[in-house]
């Protein structure tokens, strides 16, 4: 059986799956709002985020919660070898309690790769509510828990982000400290490397109306930034964005 493996763009995470006449199967990992969702909003005609106004104002109640979603597509081919999609679609929650979700991304360097982990933003609200991420939080998707999370404060809200890579180590060290995990037979080395990131995000501060630039280490958010650097005055809060390096 060949491994799973990922690949990540800004919006949705797709999987690579077990293989079945050849052709892989599609697994998406996406924050996006359920099925019922979606139906009930599209056969009343009305927005999913419902009156922009009330939202600009701070208000949103009757928002649906964003959720993180797995959609796995069946892959087979036909007579000629051509690709082709099934009709049928498997959609479920990868993590129930986790509410409200956003900004999904893996390691940069496992694109396309078997990965284990994603990092994203939450609401500090109830999980049934929807609430401005405050959060940045560490998901394992093997276990499908939330494995590690920092809160920015009170009145603090974090935006889209960037994950880093880690400077690698030298093939020596890699060598030296290879060891084999009992849980998922992976050299440890190997698990350090997709959780080897910094996760670089703007950070507004509602006291002050200021914003400020953290760094937190990907493998220990909850330890809190490692490096910040405070503005004077305040990044307006977009939906997404993104950086790259100059």
């Amino acid at each position: 059986e060949e491994e799973p493996t990922t690949t990540t763009t800004t919006s949705s995470k797709k999987t690579i799956g077990k293989k079945e006449n050849s052709i892989p199967n599609v697994e998406i990992l996406a924050t996006c709002w359920d099925n019922e969702t979606v139906s009930k909003m599209a056969e009343q005609g009305e927005s999913l985020l419902g009156s922009w106004s009330k939202i600009k104002g701070g208000n949103f109640e009757g928002v649906p919660v964003q959720q993180l979603m797995r959609i796995v597509i069946k892959t087979t081919s036909g007579e000629t070898g051509e690709e082709r999609l099934e009709k049928s679609i498997a959609v479920e929650e990868v993590i129930p309690t986790l509410g409200h979700v956003d900004y999904i991304k893996c390691h940069p360097k496992f694109t396309g790769k078997k990965s284990r982990y994603v990092w994203g933003a939450l609401s500090a609200s109830s999980p049934s509510l929807v609430a401005p991420g405050q959060k940045f939080c560490r998901i394992d998707l093997k276990t499908k828990q939330k494995v590690d999370e920092w809160y920015a404060g009170e009145r603090k809200i974090v935006d889209d982000f960037i994950l880093i890579e880690k400077k690698r180590k030298s093939e020596n060290d890699i060598h030296d400290e290879a060891k084999v995990s009992s849980d998922d037979n992976v050299s440890m080395s190997e698990k350090e490397e997709e959780e080897g990131v910094y996760l670089l995000a703007p950070v507004f501060d509602g006291k002050t109306n200021t914003s400020s630039f953290v760094v937190l280490d990907g493998q220990n958010l909850s330890a809190g930034p490692i490096f910040e650097v405070k503005l004077n005055s305040h990044i307006p809060w977009g939906l997404h964005g993104s950086f790259s390096y100059v």
